[in-house]
């Protein structure tokens, strides 16, 4: 497998996520809102400001160019830190940036590649954006994720 890489208009354009490598992340990005404790804490690269900026309940244009700015220079100094990449999928989540937000989540998904929220929250955006075939296959790794040996038993008798 070859290391995704991040163009450097992406860096410049994306920053966040929600958790560190403690990994004790909450489960895809329907976990953020669970996450308002790790939110503010910031101990990434550099995404305290970011956290404390989506702390609140709705941002201005501004607070979102400047968190934007922030995730940006968050992601050239560490492109594949895990509580960025969350961080930048709350904000494009919020800000309904399907587009973006695919992308944080793909290279989310290259540092988390076992986690099934990751992967249903990828082909929801990329369903969004119409990418069929994207969506399919983001989904449908969710679904393999999330499939247990005993659920695999019962649906085999």
């Amino acid at each position: 497998m070859t290391a995704h890489r991040l163009s450097l208009p992406f860096k410049l354009r994306h920053a966040g996520c929600l958790t560190g490598s403690s990994g004790h992340a909450p489960r895809g990005l329907a976990g953020t809102e669970r996450a308002s404790g790790l939110i503010g804490q910031g101990d990434g690269a550099g995404t305290g400001a970011i956290a404390a900026t989506l702390k609140q309940t709705s941002l201005s244009p501004e607070q979102s160019r400047q968190a934007e700015a922030e995730l940006a220079s968050a992601l050239e100094v560490s492109p594949r830190e895990e509580e960025t990449l969350r961080l930048g999928a709350l904000l494009y989540k919020r800000e309904a940036n399907d587009s973006k937000l695919a992308e944080i989540l793909d290279a989310l998904a290259q540092v988390t590649p076992d986690e099934a929220g990751v992967f249903e929250d990828l082909g929801h955006a990329r369903y969004r954006m119409r990418d069929w075939d994207g969506a399919d296959r983001a989904l449908l790794r969710a679904r393999e994720l999330k499939s247990t040996p005993a659920i695999e038993t019962r649906i085999g008798k």
